[in-house]
C-alpha cells in the first residue's frame, strides 16, 4: 500500500482500487484530511521488500505563488523589478491581495508592500534598492491567504560589464572608384567577449575613403583606359 507521511506522522493511507496486472498498474487513491496544513509530504510505497519515497507539496485551496524578477543580479540604486503569479489547484489565474516582502543578507525585513493580483493573476511590484547597501542575496517572499508562500533570490553588487573585442573582416582585393557610383563591400563584423562567447546587440558600422597616391599610365590621350597603383612617396618621379 502506500502511505501519505510528515516526519513519523501518518496522514493518509491508501489502497489499490484494482488489482496490478501485466499490463496495467495499481491505482491508489488519498483522501487527505481537510484540516491537513499546506506543506511538503511525503508517499512512500511498499511491496515486499522494496519501498519507493516521493516528495508531494500539499496546497491549500488558494493555490500557489510564483515569484519571479527581470533579471538575476542588480546593482546598487536599481530597481528591483517583480511579478508574482497567483493560481488555483486548477492552474487557474485567482485575483487576491498578496503581500510582497524583501530580507537583506543581515536578514532584516527591508520592503513590503501588498497588491492585488489582475484578472491574469499577476502582480507587479517595483522595489526600490538604495545606492548604499548591503551587497548581497536578497529574498523576496510572497504570500497570500489559503496559499503556500513562494520565495525569489536575487544579488545586489557592483559589477563591471566584461570587456571585448570587435574585429572586421573584409575583402583584400582593392577598389577602385572612378566618377560617382554606387560601391558594395561586403564584410564581416565580429564582437567576441574575452572569455570566448559572442556578443549580442547591433553594430554601427561607418566607412570613409582613404586618399591612395596613383601613377597613371596611357598612350592616346585621356580617353585611353588607365590603371591605378599604389605608389610610396620616395618611387615617385614625375
Amino acid at each position: 500500500g502506500l502511505s501519505l507521511t510528515q516526519g513519523e506522522i501518518v496522514i493518509a493511507t491508501a489502497v489499490a482500487s484494482d488489482p496490478a496486472t501485466a499490463d496495467a498498474p495499481r491505482l491508489f487513491e488519498f483522501a487527505i484530511p481537510p484540516d491537513t496544513a499546506p506543506n511538503q509530504y511525503t508517499v512512500t510505497g511498499t511491496a515486499g521488500t522494496d519501498q519507493v519515497q516521493v516528495q508531494v507539496q500539499v496546497v491549500a485551496g488558494g493555490g500557489v505563488l510564483v515569484v519571479g524578477t527581470d533579471k538575476a543580479k542588480y546593482k546598487p540604486g536599481q530597481d528591483i523589478l517583480t511579478r508574482v503569479l497567483c493560481l488555483s489547484t486548477e492552474l487557474k489565474p485567482v485575483v487576491t491581495d498578496v503581500t510582497v516582502a524583501v530580507k537583506n543578507p543581515e536578514d532584516l525585513k527591508i520592503f513590503q508592500v501588498v497588491q492585488q493580483t489582475d484578472v491574469y493573476g499577476v502582480a507587479v511590484v517595483s522595489i526600490p534598492v538604495a545606492t548604499e547597501t548591503a551587497q548581497g542575496d536578497y529574498t523576496i517572499t510572497a504570500s497570500a491567504a489559503g496559499a503556500v508562500d513562494a520565495e525569489g533570490v536575487v544579488t545586489v553588487e557592483q559589477y563591471v560589464l566584461p570587456k571585448f573585442e570587435v574585429t572586421i573582416d573584409l575583402p583584400e582585393e582593392r577598389v577602385m572608384v572612378k566618377g560617382v557610383q554606387t560601391l558594395k563591400v561586403t564584410g564581416v563584423v565580429s564582437a567576441i567577449y574575452t572569455y570566448g562567447e559572442p556578443v549580442p546587440g547591433s553594430a554601427l558600422v561607418e566607412i570613409a575613403g582613404v586618399p591612395q597616391v596613383t601613377r597613371w599610365f596611357g598612350w592616346g590621350g585621356p580617353e585611353m583606359m588607365g590603371m591605378a597603383m599604389d605608389v610610396a612617396p620616395e618611387e615617385e618621379t614625375g
